[in-house]
């Protein structure tokens, strides 16, 4: 189907005096280019009125055997497919199989689309399964994508960070016998998302949300968190938070210092050993590290 795609608007393209555009792919919205992805109207060259383009993309895409109505829809808002590709780090011809196995994905546009892929990344789905776990969601929820739409806005109310909102959308597939086969599809390809590790890594990010919320120095709530919860994977992921998040250097230092007392140095001793067993710190890291917490 996909190379059928390729020839079939490659000819529509030349016969419509598009041109030809080196490196670049086609698809059901038209044209992406490889790397980045582009909208088919940013590369056009002319003065193409948008609906004279949207009426050659439905064209295209009804020749590569998606309907009218859905094809209608995607050429309102190509840039959802594009914008899954970028964020899921998709290779042209993965967003071509994904865009072709499930146009719903698209055809609401790019906020609809959005609360699919944050499912996806939730779950952390490698690019190459991302067709799959689409097809395990789709049996388990055919009105999933305005499930995850709602999803979206519900967690855009929240005060809880980006983290935790994504969190919350693994545990939901994970812990809910609506989504059997989604489950079993992630276990079957990323068996530590639904782990116990999993688990820990997951409440280890609610709880450090928490612990920046309470009226305490994050030294403090820091340290606690870790004096409390001595599994490997739970501090290893909190380290993982700060270094990521740019804090870490200044925690060690201050826990090393103004908060060497209570137990905190052993505790934060703990989790950056957890660290670098975990891959999170590189061997020299963990060294500097531990030097400063004495």
């Amino acid at each position: 189907m996909a190379g059928d795609i390729i020839a079939v608007l490659g000819g529509a393209l030349e016969s419509t005096g598009v041109g030809e555009v080196p490196g670049a792919f086609l698809t059901g919205l038209g044209m992406l280019l490889a790397a980045p992805f582009e909208l088919v109207g940013s590369i056009v060259e002319g003065n193409k009125a948008q609906k004279e383009l949207q009426e050659e993309q439905v064209k295209f895409m009804e020749a590569a055997g998606i309907d009218k109505e859905q094809a209608e829809a995607l050429a309102k808002d190509g840039d959802a497919i594009n914008q899954m590709a970028g964020q899921l780090k998709l290779t042209p011809e993965q967003a071509q199989k994904v865009l072709e196995d499930h146009p719903e994905a698209f055809g609401e546009g790019s906020g609809y689309a959005q609360g699919v892929i944050d499912v996806l990344k939730a779950c952390q789905v490698n690019p190459g399964d991302v067709d799959g776990f689409l097809d395990a969601l789709a049996k388990d929820d055919p009105n999933y994508v305005n499930t995850f739409f709602n999803q979206r806005v519900a967690a855009g109310s929240s005060t809880a960070s980006s983290l935790s909102k994504q969190d919350n959308l693994a545990d939901l597939i994970g812990g809910s016998d609506r989504y059997a086969n989604t489950k079993a599809f992630v276990q079957a390809h990323s068996p530590d998302i639904f782990s116990a590790d999993g688990a820990s890594r997951r409440q280890a990010d609610r709880d450090y949300d928490l612990a920046m919320s309470s009226a305490s120095t994050q030294q403090e709530q820091i340290g606690n968190l870790l004096k409390s919860n001595h599994g490997v994977a739970y501090q290893a992921e909190v380290i993982k938070v700060m270094k990521d998040n740019g804090t870490l250097d200044t925690w060690v230092q201050q826990i090393g210092t103004q908060y060497g007392f209570n137990g905190w140095p052993e505790a934060a001793k703990s989790a950056i050993q957890a660290a670098q067993n975990a891959g999170v710190l590189s061997a020299d890291q963990t060294q500097k590290y531990l030097g400063q917490l004495g």
